[in-house]
């Protein structure tokens, strides 16, 4: 059974952080993508992503993160994924996204 997926926004220093909660999937990721254009159209700087909380992302998580990590791109802004290892981080790895996405395992280390 999966976990109902939650979001929190906030500013931390110069970032948008944009933590999450819970599973990912094709029913949650508007959810995500509206707090990703969130930050990219009334905030400044880096975004800031906290899965660390999240036990699973599937293919529409994961395009959600491609399509807000573009339209930060075109912003000269960057998106900070934190995504410790665990199964979250795997689908990074199996799909081959680790070094398209800025990954680090801290929230501490993204905003540093």
């Amino acid at each position: 059974m999966h976990e109902e997926m939650r979001v929190h926004e906030e500013v931390l220093g110069d970032a948008n952080l944009i933590a999450v909660r819970g599973d990912v999937d094709h029913n949650t990721a508007p959810i995500l993508a509206d707090a990703l254009r969130r930050a990219t159209l009334d905030g400044e700087g880096r975004v800031v992503l906290d899965l660390c909380e999240t036990s699973f992302i599937d293919s529409a998580g994961i395009s959600t993160l491609l399509n807000g990590l573009r339209r930060l791109t075109r912003e000269r802004r960057k998106l900070i994924v934190v995504c410790p290892p665990g199964p979250p981080r795997r689908v990074f790895e199996l799909l081959g996204l680790v070094g398209t996405f800025d990954l680090v395992d801290s929230v501490g280390e993204a905003t540093a």
